[in-house]
């Protein structure tokens, strides 16, 4: 395909300044050690007037709100960090980002999945389990559903254009 690609972290890439128009980061932020470390070099990398669009799950939700530590994200093995929209809001504003949008939305997943997802908030080992059988065998993972719990965000940023 002659697709370059660069196995390693951003910071670790070495990209020169200013190389991209833009950059998407869909459910990256929230399992890198330190999130404004990364954006400073997505906001490096990024040309002046360029885009990026980070979408992460949302602990302002009212499926957190109501589920706690129940919520199924809290239990995701990886997220180190929980941004709400205002704390992510700050993040970028803090490196440098101008917010251009924010959805709210939610996500696309097969009836297996979502089964799963229930079970994982159960923390029931063996309902997880006997999901996970029963959903394979059922061929629930070839039913897709949209499901849109405004439970993630997704936003686009811009680093500025300096004007002399």
């Amino acid at each position: 395909m002659g697709i370059p690609c660069s196995p390693t972290t951003l910071e670790e890439s070495r990209f020169p300044d200013a190389s991209f128009d833009a950059l998407i980061m869909l459910h990256v932020i929230e399992h890198v050690a330190d999130p404004s470390r990364t954006l400073a070099e997505v906001f490096r990398v990024l040309k002046p007037g360029g885009y990026a669009v980070i979408e992460t799950p949302r602990y302002d939700s009212l499926m957190f709100s109501l589920l706690g530590r129940r919520e199924r994200s809290v239990s995701c093995d990886g997220h180190i960090y929980f941004f709400t929209t205002s704390s992510l809001q700050r993040l970028v504003e803090k490196n440098g980002f101008e917010l251009v949008r924010r959805e709210l939305n939610g996500r696309s997943l097969s009836l297996h999945r979502l089964f799963w997802n229930l079970a994982v908030m159960s923390k029931s080992t063996t309902l997880r389990n006997a999901v996970d059988n029963l959903g394979s065998s059922a061929g629930l993972d070839r039913v897709r559903l949209y499901v849109n719990l405004r439970d993630m965000q997704r936003i686009v940023v811009r680093r500025p254009v300096i004007r002399s």
